[in-house]
Parts: structure tokens; C-alpha cells; sequence
């Protein structure tokens, strides 16, 4: 892989997703160039940029760009509104000038529309609510496409020093416990990856050879219910019961198809979710 191509630069990579990224690709002896606003420490083998600005990204010839460095929270994202668009768009732009030797932008399976049960696919109907989240994503995702980059839709990841906030980081913070494990709504489904697969198909992705749009993802869906029902049989306190809060009007199911992603790259998730939370609880 390192023969291949020259370093690869990695904005975000301070993150959840951005340091199990930078690890793989430096075990797979490519040159990294972990790219964030804050100090990280990492191995001597990666060079680390500190920027206060993501616009200041440096280019360097013969470079792959895996592009991270977005709002990763979709309530705070909302909440920035126009703000939040026009930010990553500009971002984009700034970055996206460049001749990068391939470029590789990380988006979100959240953008897809969230009816119906079957597994989505890249040129599935998206979500048109406006949510400035989306709208910044499809944003970037369209710069990409005119870059003749990749995008990749990442299902929900999660792993260990996962940001609080999130339906799984939620269900473990009350593992251990006695009382009951309360979760919002246990109908919603989900496809949950683990960190470490994320990381092993974008490095993939960085150094295949197709364009376009992927999913990224395990193309098995989990109710909420069933991952808090997962999470208590590993850490072996199957007899909590789940307590259930408001839940919404109408089911939502958001699957990905990975198809595409397989076939192109050789890529497909090696880690099953029980497995996953059963490596956490560890």
C-alpha cells in the first residue's frame, strides 16, 4: 500500500474515527500526516500539523486527502444552521482546489431518507428536511463528485473513547448497574460499525481505484432495543430490565448496502456487534 502512493494527509484526526485512522494507515506503513486544531501525541512515524484552521491544510504533491474534519454531531451541526453550511462547504472548496493524487471525503449514512426497511443505497433518496447537517454533507459530497473523489457514507461507528452522546456510549456508561438501563425509544434501527472496520475501508478506499459514492457500513440492521439487549447479555446482567422513554411517531430504519464498497475495494467489517460491545465492556 505504501509503495503505492505518496503520504496521506488525514484532517480530523485527533477524533474518535480520525485516530483509529491514522493507527491503521501508520501500521500499514503508509506515511501519515494527522492533520487537527489540537496537540495529540502520536508514534514518531507520524507527523503531526496542529492548524487553527483547517484551511491551512498543507498540500503536498503525490498526496492522498481523507477529508474528516467536520461537525460530527448532528444536533450541534443543526444548531449552527446556515452557519454550519456555508463552513463546510468553504472548507471544502479551500481543500477540494487542490490536484491531490485521490481524495476521499467521510460522510454520514445519516443523509439517506429513514423510511422504509431496506438496506440503502448510494443513489437512494436522501433526506429533505432541511436539517443543515445534511444539506452540508450533500454540499460536500457533490464538490467531491466534481473532483472525481470519493465519498463515503459511514454508518453509526462506534468502539472504545467514543464521544458521549451517542446511543451506544450511552448504553454503556450504565454498564455496570442494578437499576434499569434506560434508553429513548428502542424501535429505531441502525447499522453499527465497528472503529476499527471504519478505518481498515476508508484506508481501503483512499487506495483503490473507484470513484463515486459508497456505503460503508456491516449491512445488518439493529433495533436500539436490541443493542441495549446485547449490551447487558455480554456484560452478563441479562436480568436489568430496559426501561423505554417517549418514543417517536413513526419507525426508522437506516441500513446500509454494502455491495458496491465490497466489490470495488475488497473491503467488508470483520467485527459483529455482540463481539464489538463484548470488546468494550473488556
Amino acid at each position: 500500500m505504501s509503495d503505492k502512493f505518496g503520504p496521506c494527509i488525514v484532517t480530523g484526526a485527533s477524533g474518535f474515527l480520525g485516530r483509529a485512522l491514522v493507527s491503521h494507515l501508520d501500521a500499514r506503513g503508509v506515511p501519515v500526516v494527522a492533520v487537527a486544531r489540537q496537540e495529540t501525541a502520536y508514534p514518531a512515524s507520524i507527523r503531526a500539523v496542529t492548524l487553527s484552521s483547517y484551511i491551512d491544510v498543507p498540500f503536498l504533491d503525490g498526496a492522498v486527502l481523507i477529508h474528516l474534519a467536520e461537525e460530527s454531531d448532528i444536533g450541534a451541526a443543526n444548531a449552527g444552521g446556515s452557519a454550519h453550511i456555508d463552513t463546510v462547504t468553504m472548507l471544502a472548496r479551500s481543500l477540494f482546489r487542490h490536484p491531490w493524487r485521490r481524495l476521499v471525503y467521510v460522510s454520514s449514512g445519516a443523509v439517506y431518507d429513514q423510511g422504509g426497511t431496506g438496506p440503502k443505497r448510494p443513489g437512494d433518496p436522501t433526506r429533505t428536511d432541511g436539517s443543515p447537517y445534511v444539506v452540508g454533507k450533500l454540499a460536500v459530497e457533490a464538490a467531491v463528485e466534481g473532483c472525481g473523489g470519493v465519498t463515503a457514507r459511514l454508518a453509526n461507528i462506534y468502539g472504545p473513547k467514543m464521544k458521549p452522546g451517542t446511543v451506544i456510549s450511552d448504553i454503556m456508561a450504565q454498564i455496570p448497574g442494578r437499576q434499569a438501563l434506560r434508553i429513548r425509544d428502542s424501535r429505531p434501527v441502525r447499522d453499527f460499525l465497528w472503529v476499527g472496520d471504519a478505518a481498515a475501508a476508508l484506508a481501503a478506499v483512499a487506495f483503490g481505484i473507484g470513484a463515486g459514492t459508497y456505503n460503508v457500513g456491516t449491512g445488518v440492521g439493529t433495533s436500539i432495543g436490541d443493542v441495549a439487549r446485547h449490551a447487558l447479555i455480554a456484560a452478563n446482567e441479562q436480568d436489568r430490565p430496559i426501561q423505554e422513554g417517549q418514543t417517536d411517531v413513526r419507525t426508522t430504519s437506516v441500513v446500509l448496502d454494502i455491495s458496491a464498497t465490497t466489490a470495488d475495494f475488497g473491503w467488508r467489517p470483520t467485527i459483529a456487534l455482540q463481539d464489538g460491545l463484548r470488546r468494550m465492556l473488556r
